[in-house]
C-alpha cells in the first residue's frame, strides 16, 4: 500500500471538517428548498389576491366591440377607449387572457391597497410585510404599497406579473423569508439530523482524545526500540575490546589490561543506568510531550564523545563547545540518542581514521545548532532525502538494518528540532541539528482501534441519510404545492363546461367574516363552513360542483383537464370519494403501483361532501435537476470520508501490529536483558586462566544478545511503517 502523507490524527481532523461542510451543505439546501416553496406559495397567495382585486372592482362600459369563443381554441376579440384586442391561442388560457381583459376595464378603479387587503386575507403569516410596486410599460411606478416604500435593492420574490391585455402593466412584490417558519416546518427533522450528527462530531472528538492517551504507549515503544537499537554500538565495542583482550591476555601488562575493563565496566554501567531510566520513566506516563528540563549541554557531549571513543582503533571523537554556558533547557534523553547514532554512523562509514567533530554553537539567529562532521567519503546528494527513509541502507550489510537515521530524525521533530544534511562526495558529512525555542511538535504516529473509526463513519452516514431524507420530503411538498394550482384549474375547468344547473338549487351567499355558506335547497337554507378555501374562486369552483348536475361528471375528463394545465407527465390515479367513503368513480394507471407515491386530498362539493383523492408519482429525477451540485458535493464527500476511514482503519491496524510487536518482543527482550546484564563479569585479578574464562563467558552472552538484537530489528523490518 502506498504511504500516506497524514497521519490518523489528520485524517479525522480532515474528516470532521468535511462532516461540517456537509452539514452546512445538506442545511443550506433544505433551507433553499423551504424558501423556494415558501416563494411559490406566496406567489400563489398574491395571484389569488390579483384575481379577487379584478373581479371586486367595478368594470367600466366598454366602447366597441366584446366578443369571445371558446371551440376547441380561445378567440377573443375586444375594443377598449379605442384600442383593439385579439387572440387566438389555445383554450386552456382563457382563464389567464379573460383575467386580462377584466383589468384592461377595470384599471382605473384598481387600488394596490385593496390588493394588499385581499394579500393579507389570503395570507395565513402575519408577521410578513410585502412591498407591492405597480409599474406601466415604460417602467414608471403607477402606485405602491406601502405608500412610503423604496424599491428594494435585490431581485424581487415575485416576478413581473403582466395584468392586463391592452394595458401590460406589471406587479413586482418583494417579500422576506421568514426564519421561523423554516423552523416550525422542519423543527422534528433539524432535531432528528442533528442527532447523528452530534454522534458523529462526538465520536470524532472521542478519538482525538483517546489517542493522546494512547500517544504514550506508542511514544515509550520507539523509546525502548531506540535504546535497543543503541544497544548495538556498546556491545559490538565490548566484544571487539573483550576479543582483542582475550589474544593477548599473557601478552599485555595489568594496566592495560584494567584499562581496557574498564572501558567496557564503563560501557556496561552506562547501559544499566540508561535502561533503568527508561524503565522508570515508562512507569510514570510520560505523555505525548518530551520533558523539558535544565542539563549540562557540554558534559552530555563529552560523555556521549566518551562512551564511542573506546573502540582501540585509530578514530578520534572531538567535542568543540563555542557556546558561553554549559546548561541549556531540553530533553537531555532524546538529544544524546540522537548524537550518539550520528557519532556512530560517522565511525561506521568513515572508516577506521575517522575523525568525528561535534560542533556547538548558534546560528545567525541564536538558535542552538549541533553539528557532526566527519572526513568519510561523503553521501551523493541524490539519496540526501532517501536516506532518512525507514529501511534504507547505503551498503546492504546485515547488521546495518536502517533504522538509526530514521529515529534520528523523528526524534529531532519531537523535540522541536530540524536535521539537515549537508555532504559532497569526497568531502565528509555534516549533520545539522537547529533547535527553535518554544516549538512544539505534534506527533503523527497515533493507533486507535478500527472500530471507533467505522462507529465514525456510520454517524457520518446516518447524518447525511437523515438530510437527505428532510430534503426529499421539503421537495416532495413542494412538488404537492406545485401541482395543487393545476389540480383546482383542472376542477374548476371540469365543473364549469356541461354541466345544467340542479333544480333543487336557487341560491347561495358567502359570509367571509364568519367564514361560512349558505345554500338554498327548495327553500331550504344550509349554513357550512368554508374551511381554509377563503379564495372566492376556490369557493365558487366547490359551489359550482354543488349547483350542477354532476351525475354525467367524468373523471376522465379531469384528468384530461390535468394533462392540459400540468408538465407533469408522470403516471397519476384520481379517485372521486362520496360522504359515505366509497368510490364513485376512478382514472389514471390502474396496472401498475406508483413508484414513490405522492398524495393530496381535494373537496370537491360543500353540500355533496365529495373529494377527490389524487395520487401522483413523485418526479425523484428532479432532486438532482434542482440540488444536483449540492448533492454531488455530498456524494463525493462521502466517497472521500469513506476513503479516509479505509486509510486511517489500515494505519490503526498497522499500528496495532506494531504495539503487539512491542508488547510481545520488545518488552520481552528488555525484561530478559537485566538479568542477562547482570551475568557479565569482569574480575579485579589479571590471572590468565581466570580473566579468559570471564571474557569468554562474557563475549559469549554478548554475541548471544547481539543475536536477539538482530533478530528483533528483523522482525521490525516486517512490520509496515506508518
Amino acid at each position: 500500500m502506498k504511504k500516506s502523507h497524514l497521519s490518523i490524527s489528520g485524517y479525522i481532523h480532515l474528516m470532521i471538517i468535511l462532516l461540517l461542510l456537509l452539514e452546512a451543505g445538506w442545511l443550506y439546501s433544505l433551507y433553499h428548498a423551504e424558501r423556494r416553496d415558501f416563494r411559490y406559495v406566496t406567489g400563489k397567495f398574491i395571484e389569488d389576491a390579483i384575481k379577487e382585486e379584478i373581479h371586486t372592482c367595478p368594470i367600466q362600459e366598454t366602447n366597441g366591440l366584446d366578443d369571445f369563443s371558446m371551440k376547441g381554441r380561445l378567440i377573443m376579440t375586444y375594443t377598449y377607449k379605442g384600442k383593439y384586442f385579439h387572440i387566438d391561442t389555445n383554450s386552456q388560457l382563457f382563464l389567464v387572457f379573460y383575467r386580462r381583459k377584466l383589468y384592461d376595464f377595470n384599471r382605473e378603479s384598481w387600488n394596490i391597497d385593496s390588493l394588499a387587503a385581499w394579500f393579507r386575507h389570503f395570507c395565513p403569516w402575519e408577521d410578513l410585510n410585502p412591498v407591492f410596486i405597480r409599474q406601466d410599460t415604460t417602467g414608471k411606478i403607477i402606485d405602491r404599497y406601502p405608500a412610503d416604500c423604496r424599491t428594494p435593492y435585490r431581485q424581487p420574490d415575485f416576478a413581473q406579473f403582466q395584468l392586463g391585455n391592452l394595458e401590460p402593466d406589471t406587479l413586482t412584490a418583494w417579500f422576506d423569508f421568514p426564519f421561523n417558519r423554516f423552523w416550525l416546518r422542519q423543527r422534528y427533522g433539524l432535531l432528528l439530523s442533528i442527532v447523528p450528527f452530534l454522534f458523529a462530531l462526538s465520536f470524532g472528538l472521542l478519538i482525538l482524545r483517546r489517542e493522546k492517551r494512547r500517544q504514550r504507549n506508542h511514544l515509550l515503544t520507539e523509546k525502548q526500540l531506540i535504546f535497543i537499537h543503541d544497544l548495538k554500538t556498546p556491545f559490538c565495542t565490548s566484544c571487539h575490546i573483550e576479543q582483542h583482550l582475550l589474544q593477548h591476555v599473557g601478552e599485555w601488562p595489568a594496566e592495560k589490561i584494567h584499562e581496557k575493563l574498564n572501558v567496557c565496566r564503563h560501557l556496561l554501567a552506562a547501559i544499566t543506568d540508561e535502561m533503568t531510566q527508561l524503565i522508570d520513566r515508562s512507569a510514570g506516563y510520560w505523555g505525548t510531550n518530551p520533558e523539558t528540563a535544565g542539563f549540562d549541554l557540554r558534559s552530555m557531549l563529552e560523555e556521549v564523545a566518551a562512551r564511542y571513543g573506546g573502540r582501540g582503533d585509530a578514530s578520534r571523537i572531538a567535542v568543540d563547545y563555542r557556546l558561553d554556558t554549559p546548561i541549556v533547557q531540553g530533553d537531555s534523553f532524546h538529544l544524546s540518542h540522537i548524537i550518539g547514532n550520528l557519532i556512530d554512523n560517522a565511525l561506521r562509514h568513515a572508516g577506521p581514521e575517522a575523525n568525528v567533530t561535534v560542533i556547538c554553537d548558534a546560528d545567525r539567529r541564536g538558535r542552538l545548532r549541533l553539528t557532526v562532521e566527519d572526513n568519510g567519503t561523503g553521501i551523493p546528494r541524490r539519496l540526501h532525502r532517501r536516506i532518512f527513509r525507514p529501511g534504507f541502507r547505503s551498503v546492504p550489510t546485515g547488521d546495518n538494518h536502517g533504522i538509526g537515521l530514521a529515529y534520528i530524525r523523528n526524534t529531532a521533530r519531537r523535540i522541536g528540532a530540524r536535521l539537515r544534511l549537508d555532504s559532497r562526495p569526497g568531502h565528509g558529512s555534516r549533520f545539522i541539528l537547529t533547535f527553535t525555542p518554544g516549538q512544539k511538535h505534534r506527533s503523527r504516529k497515533i493507533h486507535l482501534s478500527p472500530r471507533f473509526y467505522s462507529c465514525f463513519i456510520v454517524a457520518i452516514m446516518f447524518a447525511a441519510l437523515f438530510w437527505t431524507g428532510n430534503l426529499y420530503i421539503a421537495d416532495r411538498r413542494a412538488f404537492v404545492n406545485e401541482e395543487l394550482p393545476n389540480l383546482d384549474e383542472a376542477i374548476f375547468k371540469n365543473n364549469t363546461s356541461s354541466f345544467k344547473w340542479r333544480e333543487d338549487t336557487n341560491c347561495f351567499c358567502n359570509d367571509f367574516e364568519a367564514k361560512t355558506i349558505t345554500v338554498t335547497h327548495n327553500g331550504q337554507d344550509t349554513t357550512l363552513a368554508m374551511g381554509t378555501q377563503v379564495n372566492q374562486s376556490h369557493i365558487y369552483q366547490r359551489l359550482s360542483y354543488d349547483l350542477r348536475d354532476t351525475t354525467n361528471w367524468s373523471i376522465d375528463s379531469l384528468l384530461s383537464a390535468y394533462r392540459k394545465y400540468s408538465a407533469n407527465r408522470l403516471p397519476v390515479v384520481f379517485r372521486r370519494i362520496d360522504a359515505a367513503g366509497r368510490t364513485t368513480d376512478r382514472a389514471g394507471t390502474e396496472q401498475q403501483a406508483l413508484f414513490l407515491p405522492v398524495e393530496c386530498s381535494l373537496p370537491l362539493g360543500y353540500v355533496e361532501g365529495h373529494r377527490l383523492e389524487v395520487q401522483l408519482a413523485y418526479p425523484w429525477l428532479r432532486l438532482f435537476s434542482r440540488y444536483g451540485f449540492g448533492l454531488f458535493l455530498a456524494l463525493a464527500g462521502l466517497s472521500v470520508t469513506i476513503r479516509f476511514n479505509r486509510i486511517a482503519t489500515d494505519m490503526a491496524r498497522r499500528q496495532q501490529a506494531f504495539i503487539r510487536f512491542q508488547r510481545e518482543e520488545v518488552q520481552l527482550f528488555i525484561r530478559s536483558l537485566q538479568p542477562r546484564l547482570r551475568d557479565i563479569r569482569y574480575p579485579q585479578t589479571a590471572d590468565p586462566e581466570i580473566l579468559g574464562e570471564t571474557l569468554d563467558r562474557n563475549i559469549g552472552i554478548y554475541r548471544e544478545l547481539l543475536g536477539q538484537i538482530n533478530l528483533l530489528l528483523e522482525k521490525f523490518k516486517t512490520i509496515e511503517w506508518e
